[in-house]
């Protein structure tokens, strides 16, 4: 697969010059890089899953040196229940896990051969789009970290579950939202087909049982598009009503029950059209509706998550003198934690011991380290850049400053603003408008021509659906806070973004938050008194005063 020599095979990376380890493939010799790559592809090449390297589009991450020790790290964590995952039925439970290295679909083949070959998984599950493994396996016949060094063993390093019951419930909604769209789009392709060759009958002409088929196989397909992708139009618009409110999926039930009646009468009665693929069509078109915007929400909240992996997922606590890994989730107010030079801060706390300096960046917008001695205080998710410190925890890590920062853009996402609520206002008086138009439609059409009562009052339902009225500002919301979010801005109240539309002044007060950290001569002004003084030397003069300038 690597058509230069001195290419690992595995990897893709340098082979150092020194280095002569090689691996056989198909009787040729390939060089890999390290004793790490030479382990993973003997794995891969002995347990005849060699067709990953036909299949990849990308070459492998190079295995990691601490990979080799993983296995004993996660040992510690094989008891403690909630990190099994989901409980399912009969002692089997759903982990998810976040793993570096995924690239293409061969990847996700490999991970998927490995695990599911061994005993205690029943299914697995990649998604190469954001490196999330789902394992459907039984903690009594295989430990977590034996899933973590086999995942390790192939190149893939696994990490902890971050997800909390918030984030699991949000997967099971947009997997749940996913299959009615499948069904619904299934549905939608069979029933057209019927529909087009009934179309093309009334044109051209049908024999009355080729007709009658097609009808009845039509309502068998149409059946559960409706009961199933449609019964979320169901459950609101009798929410709704419950509460005594005319909610926007009112007329779309009404809408779709209204056709699917309708044709299921002409039907039996074998008289007048059926409007099956209609029905179909329109569940179809306002599911992928409702599943695109469900992306974006949850999109939307998951960078409150994203603001959680800041945080390191192990800290080393100081007990009774003694160092123990321990997964930072656990540390509490009070715990001693040692941090060494390059390594993320836990936790909000206090230097007891040492003193370095933290890039702040992330959290300050300060570019520069800022130094920290005993008694000053440190926060989670900077980064300790230069020596080891030891601090105590001053915050629980559900009380740090990145999860109060999650909990702030979490609120001003679900805030809703002066235009959402009028939106949502509106939304009700315009279903309220458009039942009574469709019922002044069918009264008219009752007294006038009823071959027209049907078709006219399905129409003005159909095409005065109010999904877009009610869906679009917190959409446009929420998607304008993440944006501002990638670019620093925490949004801490929706309604900011209305006031901006006023604001013709922005006064900063700090400008050093405001550069690029990578300063520039742009202009020089040279004293016209000052006879024999050049631009050069005006330069050279300020080179020599910032030499020794710390600013």
């Amino acid at each position: 697969m690597t058509e230069d020599p001195r290419l690992c095979f595995h990897c893709g990376e340098p082979v150092p010059p020194s280095c002569k380890l090689a691996v056989e493939v198909e009787g040729q010799q390939q060089p890999v890089c390290c004793s790490g790559c030479e382990a993973v592809a003997n794995l891969i090449l002995q347990s005849g899953q060699s067709r990953y390297y036909q299949f990849r589009t990308e070459t492998a991450i190079k295995p990691a040196e601490e990979d080799a020790g993983i296995e004993t790290s996660w040992q510690r964590y094989d008891e403690r229940h909630s990190l099994w995952g989901s409980p399912l039925k009969n002692g089997r439970y759903e982990l998810l896990l976040q793993v570096e290295g995924i690239r293409c679909a061969a990847c996700a083949w490999l991970i998927r051969s490995q695990l599911e070959a061994r005993p205690g998984i029943d299914q697995v599950q990649v998604d190469v789009a954001t490196g999330f493994v789902r394992i459907n396996w039984q903690p009594d016949k295989l430990r977590l970290s034996k899933i973590a060094a086999i995942l390790a063993g192939v190149g893939y390093r696994p990490h902890l579950p971050l997800l909390g019951a918030e984030a699991t419930g949000r997967q099971q909604e947009r997997r749940n939202a996913l299959k009615r769209l499948g069904v619904a789009g299934l549905g939608m392709m069979q029933v057209m087909m019927y529909a087009v060759a009934l179309y093309a009958g009334d044109a051209m002409g049908i024999s009355e049982g080729s007709e009658r088929f097609l009808q009845w196989v039509s309502l068998v397909v149409t059946t559960p598009v409706l009961f199933y992708s449609g019964q979320v139009f169901y459950t609101s618009a009798w929410r709704s009503i419950s509460n005594r409110k005319v909610g926007m999926d009112v007329p779309v039930a009404l809408a779709i029950s209204i056709a699917f009646i309708m044709s299921c009468i002409n039907f039996l009665t074998g008289q007048g059209h059926v409007y099956f693929d209609s029905v179909v069509m329109f569940i179809f078109f306002l599911s992928l509706g409702r599943y695109a915007e469900l992306v974006i929400r949850h999109r939307n909240l998951q960078t409150g998550l994203a603001l959680a992996r800041l945080l390191p997922e192990w800290a080393e606590l100081i007990r009774d003198g003694e160092p123990e890994q321990i997964a930072a989730t656990d540390l509490r107010t009070s715990d001693h934690v040692r941090v060494r030079a390059g390594q993320t801060i836990p936790a909000d706390g206090v230097v007891r011991t040492g003193s370095t300096e933290v890039n702040e960046a992330l959290l300050t917008g300060e570019s520069r380290p800022v130094g920290k001695d005993v008694g000053d205080n440190v926060i989670a998710g900077s980064i300790n850049q230069t020596q080891t410190i030891e601090i105590e925890v001053t915050k629980d890590p559900d009380e740090s400053a990145v999860s109060v920062m999650g909990r702030m853009l979490l609120k001003s996402q679900t805030h809703r603003s002066r235009y959402a609520r009028l939106s949502e206002r509106y939304a009700g008086w315009f279903v309220a408008v458009v039942l009574t138009v469709a019922s002044l439609t069918a009264l008219f059409w009752l007294l006038r021509d009823t071959a027209m009562l049907f078709p006219a009052t399905l129409a003005v339902l159909v095409i005065s659906c109010p999904c877009a009225l009610s869906l679009a500002t917190p959409a446009a919301i929420a998607s304008s806070s993440r944006a501002l979010l990638e670019k620093g801005v925490l949004l801490t109240r929706g309604a900011a973004l209305e006031a901006l539309n006023g604001v013709d002044t922005v006064v900063f007060d700090k400008t050093g938050t405001l550069t690029s950290g990578r300063p520039a001569i742009v202009d020089v002004v040279i004293n016209p008194n000052r006879d024999g003084f050049t631009e050069q030397k005006a330069i050279n003069l300020a080179a020599l005063l910032e030499l020794d300038s710390s600013h």
